[in-house]
């Protein structure tokens, strides 16, 4: 159905006329991976191969639909890649848990490209680092990001300008990890207001947040938000309360978990 469309975006033209808003249009009407690769033809076919812009774009709605591999490989057969398509790769690594891969196009911007991070860089390093379960490489990130110019503070505004659970389940490990209290409860706030609050992988989020700031008092008011807690966050919580060093509350919540019959993961 696309190869029509774009047969007739195309034929309807002549090449002069063609440029990034036929394109465009057609990325938008893109549902399929088979819907891109026919784009992707046709821009290679009119001379677009080079343009940054529409390659940026491609790799975007590449990884948006699962194609990382097909998006890698965009990616790396741009000779000289523009900060935009760096953060757009990173993005796309993260997002299909290829953590590593996000972080190594990360390293390889700061040390072997002349381009300069900005704050969406150092957000998606940061994620990443949290992703991959590197709380040293997320520090380090932090402190490259500081000596950049950016503050913790414009880390979190840029990863919650489209706020929404997935956004807050990528930037709360970070946050927790780095313990900024002061940025967990504005996001906490911005949370409520937003209507993402409900999640529960978001509201354990925000318990491990609390927890590794050492804010212990939060921690009931968090959990009696869940209708149901789940295993998970009874774990959050068990864990928040011993490595505070209250573990008579730990060790009364693990007796309600059991008591509660709830499912135990076993490892």
């Amino acid at each position: 159905m696309l190869l029509r469309t774009v047969s007739a975006a195309t034929a309807e033209t002549t090449v002069g006329v063609i440029n990034r808003n036929t394109f465009f249009d057609l990325f938008k009407r893109s549902t399929s991976l088979s819907h891109l690769t026919q784009t992707h033809a046709q821009i290679i076919l009119h001379g677009f191969r080079n343009d940054i812009v529409l390659v940026t774009k491609l790799t975007q709605r590449l990884s948006d639909l699962g194609a990382i591999h097909y998006a890698r490989d965009l990616f790396l057969s741009v000779e000289r890649p523009d900060e935009f398509l760096c953060n757009v790769i990173m993005r796309g690594f993260s997002n299909n848990e290829l953590h590593h891969s996000s972080l190594s196009v990360f390293a390889h911007l700061r040390k072997s490209t002349d381009l300069k991070p900005n704050s969406s860089t150092y957000t998606y390093a940061i994620s990443a680092a949290s992703g991959f379960r590197d709380e040293r490489a997320g520090r380090a990130i932090h402190g490259q990001a500081v000596v950049g110019g950016f503050d913790s503070e414009d880390l979190i505004n840029e990863s919650c300008t489209r706020l929404d659970s997935t956004t807050l389940l990528n930037i709360l490990p970070a946050v927790a990890e780095l313990q900024e209290l002061r940025l967990g409860m504005q996001i906490h706030s911005l949370a409520t207001k937003t209507g993402c609050y409900s999640h529960v992988f978001v509201l354990t989020g925000f318990i491990s947040v609390y927890s590794k700031c050492g804010k212990i008092e939060l921690l009931s008011t968090l959990f009696r938000e869940f209708r149901v807690p789940d295993v998970v966050a009874y774990n959050a919580m068990i864990h928040g309360y011993a490595s505070n060093g209250e573990t008579e509350l730990s060790l009364r919540l693990f007796k309600e978990l059991v008591l509660s019959g709830t499912r135990l993961l076993v490892s």
